[in-house]
């Protein structure tokens, strides 16, 4: 296979489970709304995850969340990756940080903990532990691919720190969608240890990173 197939099947992997995951996404939008007897979003943007996603932001905590997640749960929602999410915008770079954007506002998140560069996450999936990478490896030589783009390039900052850190391995994943499907997602391991280099997150063993 050459890497022009490879690329191709890349994209058949991803493209097709992301039109049927938008796709769900929309019908239970739809569904939600019948529900509650509404006829618009409060956040529309024209992308139905996106929709999905500000519309549960801005009703968490009121009446109107418990029948958003009873929904979420008739249509298999997949709270890891909802709360994968919530742990890039929690441990964000100062120049990928989004005030606007609430990590404790994701579904399946229920409380944080920090102390410096420590976090402890309670989530519905259960409790995470889980570091700021950026601060962990500051004192290194490779400090400086953690001032570079993280969020959305897990293969090129991947690559950036094995080449300088021979002793970890890159590991290549199949994580699912929100609803259907998954999406390849490139990340660093040593022993047992875990880096996700675009999150900026250090796992201190594969337990905490459940």
């Amino acid at each position: 296979m050459k890497y022009e197939d490879f690329c191709k099947q890349l994209e058949l992997r991803e493209t097709i489970p992301n039109e049927k995951n938008n796709l769900i996404a929309a019908n239970f939008l739809l569904k939600y709304l019948q529900t509650i007897k509404e006829k618009e979003l409060s956040y529309p943007t024209g992308n139905p995850i996106e929709d999905l996603l500000y519309e549960y932001f801005s009703l968490k905590g009121t009446e109107k969340e418990e029948i958003f997640i009873k929904l979420l749960n008739d249509y298999h929602f997949k709270y890891s990756m909802s709360i994968h999410n919530a742990i890039y915008y929690l441990l964000a770079t100062p120049r990928e940080f989004i005030e606007n954007i609430d990590p404790l506002s994701w579904p399946g998140m229920q409380n944080i903990k920090r102390d410096n560069a420590n976090y402890k996450l309670e989530t519905i999936l259960g409790n995470i532990e889980v570091y700021k990478a950026s601060q962990i490896f500051s004192k290194t030589p490779s400090y400086h691919i953690f001032h570079k783009n993280l969020m959305g390039e897990c293969y090129e900052r991947t690559y950036d720190f094995l080449k300088e850190n021979t002793d970890y391995l890159a590991v290549l994943s199949y994580m699912p969608n929100f609803f259907y499907g998954g999406h390849y997602h490139a990340y660093l391991e040593k022993e047992n240890q875990i880096l996700d280099i675009a999150s900026n997150a250090f796992y201190p063993s594969k337990e905490s990173d459940k």
